[in-house]
């Protein structure tokens, strides 16, 4: 997405409160049977709260920290989430992943 581009409607998914947890568990335990682990380079999806809302949102990592966060760049236009923006650097907890790709390989329960 370009900077300063507002995402596709057509690409946002709502997600229940009771399902988000369950996205998480999907994407360790598959991570896990694969043999995965973040890395510097993959392309995370990350839940962000604010306000008792939930948004889904891409991350490119760009290094993975002691303590299991992640730091990397926010690669969509927030729409519901307002306290982060296009581009910004943001770390989060690798218990937060909710989608994963790398290279070729892609795990996101949302779109499967």
């Amino acid at each position: 997405m370009k900077d300063g581009m507002k995402e596709d409607k057509g690409n946002i998914i709502g997600v229940c409160g009771d399902c988000k947890d369950s996205q998480i568990v999907e994407v360790k335990n598959r991570m896990e049977e694969e043999g995965l682990k973040v890395q510097r380079g993959d392309i995370v999806k990350v839940r962000f709260e604010q306000n008792g809302l939930n948004e889904h949102m891409w991350v490119r990592v760009t290094q993975v920290l002691l303590g299991g966060e992640i730091r990397g760049i926010l690669d969509n236009q927030p729409i519901v989430v307002t306290d982060v923006k296009y581009g910004q650097v943001v770390v989060k907890s690798q218990d937060t992943i909710t989608g994963f790709i790398r290279g070729k390989l892609k795990i996101n329960p949302v779109s499967e």
